[in-house]
């Protein structure tokens, strides 16, 4: 009987001391702004990208908080489009895994650009600008070359613009997020 009640009190205690183990765990703020670099693991195409779908990535470098690892490199990580046309995506962090568990983070946006389509719009511009210019002069000498290049930029202006690329990111893109909103994490 008196050995019976010994394992019990022990099993007691212990259970009790991991219950107040658990409850003095300390909890880890990431703050706003902490940086979270990623390397994506899936391709994501502007022609087939979808806002609903979750491509993955892994943690690129540590977080380390206080000098201490909270999230180890090449953790998952999970990313999302949020915005997407023909030639640009906006690409956003949204969880990673933390011992084992998924943790959704706020972060920033990344747009990644097939060329400028600035620089094509621009060019384009340029390009109509010279020859709705010449059109213009000979239609109707000088007011005529004012009009057909302001005409002849702004349809090489669209179609510069419409001649935009798709934009791919490859297996293996780093991207750099900074959070946007502190998440609290448990130490392991």
């Amino acid at each position: 009987m008196k050995r019976t009640s010994l394992f019990m009190f022990c099993q007691i205690s212990l259970a009790f001391s991991c219950i107040v183990f658990a409850a003095q765990a300390q909890s880890v703020t990431l703050p706003v702004g902490t940086q979270i670099a990623v390397r994506t693991i899936d391709r994501i195409d502007s022609k087939k990208a979808d806002r609903y779908k979750e491509y993955a990535a892994t943690l690129d470098d540590p977080i380390i908080v206080d000098g201490v690892t909270v999230v180890a490199a090449n953790s998952n990580a999970v990313l999302r489009v949020t915005d997407k046309n023909k030639s640009a995506l906006t690409i956003t962090l949204i969880a990673l895994t933390v011992n084992g568990k998924r943790v959704e983070v706020n972060t920033d946006k990344i747009d990644s650009r097939r060329g400028s389509t600035a620089k094509r719009t621009a060019i384009g511009a340029g390009a109509g600008a010279g020859t709705g210019a010449a059109i213009g002069a000979i239609a109707g000498g000088g007011a005529g070359a004012g009009i057909g290049a302001a005409v002849g930029a702004a349809s090489g202006g669209i179609l510069g613009h419409m001649t935009a690329k798709p934009v791919e990111v490859a297996p293996e893109t780093r991207f750099t997020y900074r959070l946007t909103q502190a998440v609290d994490l448990n130490k392991p």
